[in-house]
Order: C-alpha cells, then sequence, then structure tokens
C-alpha cells in the first residue's frame, strides 16, 4: 500500500508541467540534432527552441502566477531578436520574426500573450506590447507595413507549404488581440492608418 501510495505521488509530482518546463530548459537543444535526418527538409526546425520555451513559461506564468516563469520571459525575450526564421521550403519570412506564429514559431503569440499581462503595466515590459503592434501592421491589408499577400478573393497568403495554418492561426490571434485592445482602451496605429478591435476582428472573419 505505501508503494503504491508513493508511485502514485512521485507519478502526479513527475506529470506537472513545470518540471516538463524545467528538463526542456536545463536539456536545451534541437531534435534536428538527433534524428535530423529522418524530419529534414519538411518537419526540420528552422526557428530555435527559445520561442518555445519562452511561450511555455508564458502559460506556465498566466496559470500558476509564479514569478519564476514571469522572470525567465522577461530575461530571455532578448533571444528572439536575433532569430532568423524560415519556412519550411527555405523562403525568408518577411515582416521580422514578431509576424510569425504557427507549428515552427511562436514569437506572435508569446507577444500576443504577454501583452495582455502588461497591458496596464509599467511601460518598461517593452518589447511585448510594440511587437504585438507590429504583428497587427504586418497582416492589415490596409497598412504601409503589411508583409503577406492576400489572393483576389482575399486569403491571406505566405509562401511555402500549407497556407491554412497561416490565416487559421493568425485569425485566432487578431481576435485574441481585439479582446485584449478593447479591454484596455486601446489603437494600434500603422503609419497613417489606425486599427481599431472591430478591424482586427472584420479582418480575422474575413478569412
Amino acid at each position: 500500500m505505501e508503494e503504491a501510495a508513493s508511485a502514485a505521488a512521485i507519478s502526479a509530482e513527475t506529470s506537472e508541467p513545470g518540471l516538463v518546463f524545467e528538463f526542456a530548459n536545463q536539456y536545451q537543444g534541437s531534435y534536428n540534432d538527433g534524428i535530423g535526418r529522418w524530419v529534414c527538409p519538411f518537419y526540420c526546425d528552422f526557428s530555435g527552441y527559445q520561442d518555445e520555451l519562452l511561450w511555455g513559461a508564458a502559460w506556465l506564468f498566466r496559470a500558476s502566477k509564479e514569478s519564476n516563469y514571469w522572470n525567465y520571459v522577461v530575461e530571455n525575450i532578448h533571444n528572439l531578436e536575433n532569430t532568423v526564421v524560415k519556412n519550411i521550403n527555405g523562403f525568408s519570412y518577411g515582416g521580422g520574426s514578431y509576424a510569425e506564429f504557427g507549428w515552427d514559431t511562436k514569437h506572435a503569440g508569446i507577444n500576443i500573450l504577454v501583452s495582455n499581462l502588461v497591458m496596464n503595466s509599467n511601460p518598461k515590459f517593452s518589447p511585448f506590447i510594440p511587437n504585438a503592434d507590429k504583428f497587427v501592421c504586418t497582416v492589415l491589408p490596409e497598412s504601409p507595413t503589411v508583409s503577406v499577400q492576400y489572393s483576389p478573393g482575399g486569403l491571406l497568403f505566405k509562401p511555402g507549404g500549407s497556407n491554412l495554418q497561416h490565416p487559421t492561426a493568425l485569425s485566432f490571434l487578431l481576435l485574441v488581440y481585439a479582446r485584449y485592445l478593447s479591454q484596455g482602451n486601446r489603437v494600434i496605429h500603422c503609419g497613417g492608418v489606425v486599427a481599431t478591435p472591430a478591424r482586427l476582428i472584420q479582418v480575422a472573419r474575413g478569412q
């Protein structure tokens, strides 16, 4: 009975998301190094693993409110600044890494998620909100810094395979950020273009 209880306790402890994060952070590396020839080029990791670590830490902070996860995000966000992001066919993404969100790259998602945590806080927590705003400006068709294309029928298009991942994922982020902007009573300025929460919802619905 005692052995069974101990085993159950160990199982419960090791299944905690925080322990999974600690394992990933301690043993950093890309699966390309171990099984690259089996996954490359189609499932090859191009953007590195730093974004996934930050993505995990941001969610763990939101769920637990434990300061160590927040500190990890703030102290390591600079690791994304020099990341070279490419798609599965080797094309360079436009718009900067802050504009990417998909199976390989979590940059835009990190900025959107964390922006809600700092919207009404000290502005020293840049670059989350500015980069979240930049993301929106790379997607809006009327923005002077738009970095995606739109088909004649209005479908968002980016180079590379499996295009529907992009309008699906980016539309989701637009809807989430529209809610945060409404709560913060904010709009986004893309040059001379003003993007309201309603406009973000309109673009997402159009997809």
